[in-house]
């Protein structure tokens, strides 16, 4: 999907979990010999990564996790990453069960994992796995799970929390954005291009107060004295103008 918030954006799946990212690769069936779903998908991550690069993306949030890794994949990673793209993914859904998760696992991505409303780590996340912890457990939205007619309420797990990091990721960039078009500062907006990992990444450190990793963004963009002056669009053009934001 396209990131409104931020430009442009691709957020592929949700709560994905595969065996290998290898694109060629086919399983033995039991009765048959087909390419396997985990390849399809796989085919389908890579092509969409490759899209995201040559649509000069600004995040590519990938709520998947493969468990083992692929110099192809790990390319397409890289090559996102040498193109100022956002790299977030998920860490493993089942991480007391399989710790390794690609893309997660590789240095250059923002791992997330998932917390309860109270920003303690669930049942199926690892603290230590992850850079940041966003909520993931019992989020209102309606959804269909690809392959079935039933539908749910909720939706929990690690890749709820990573969509939901980068649409924060998506609002400190525009923000960020905003406070600059009241500028004439052509060093600063070619920072803005070139650093937009370390402006997300800076920007969540700023939200976390505690070991946790809990984000919140309210420590952030919620100051009262602030507050104070919203509503109007300029007022808030304002506002973010006089905005310290750490780049």
């Amino acid at each position: 999907m396209l990131s409104v918030a931020c430009g442009k954006g691709w957020r592929f799946g949700h709560g994905y979990d595969g065996r290998s990212c290898d694109s060629g690769k086919s399983y033995q069936g039991s009765h048959h010999f087909a390419v396997s779903i985990y390849a399809l998908t796989c085919r389908y991550l890579l092509k969409a990564l490759n899209w995201a690069i040559k649509s000069q993306a600004d995040i590519i949030s990938i709520s998947a996790a493969f468990f083992k890794s692929t110099n192809e994949f790990h390319t397409a990673i890289q090559e996102a990453i040498a193109a100022k793209i956002v790299v977030i993914a998920s860490t493993a859904g089942e991480a007391h069960r399989q710790e390794e998760a690609y893309p997660a696992n590789y240095p250059e991505v923002l791992k997330i994992a998932a917390t309860d409303y109270r920003g303690r780590e669930t049942a199926e996340s690892i603290k230590k796995n992850a850079n940041f912890m966003f909520p993931g457990e019992n989020i209102v939205a309606k959804t269909t799970f690809f392959g079935s007619s039933n539908s749910t309420d909720e939706v929990s797990g690690t890749s709820v929390a990573t969509a939901t990091a980068s649409g924060g990721a998506s609002l400190v960039l525009a923000c960020h954005r905003l406070s600059l078009s009241k500028q004439r500062n052509n060093k600063a907006w070619q920072d803005h291009k070139n650093l937009k990992r370390k402006l997300v990444q800076d920007a969540f450190s700023e939200m976390v107060d505690n070991s946790a990793k809990f984000v919140k963004p309210w420590l952030f963009f919620g100051d009262s004295a602030d507050q104070s002056s919203w509503g109007e669009a300029r007022s808030t053009l304002d506002w973010l103008s006089r905005k310290e934001f750490p780049i």
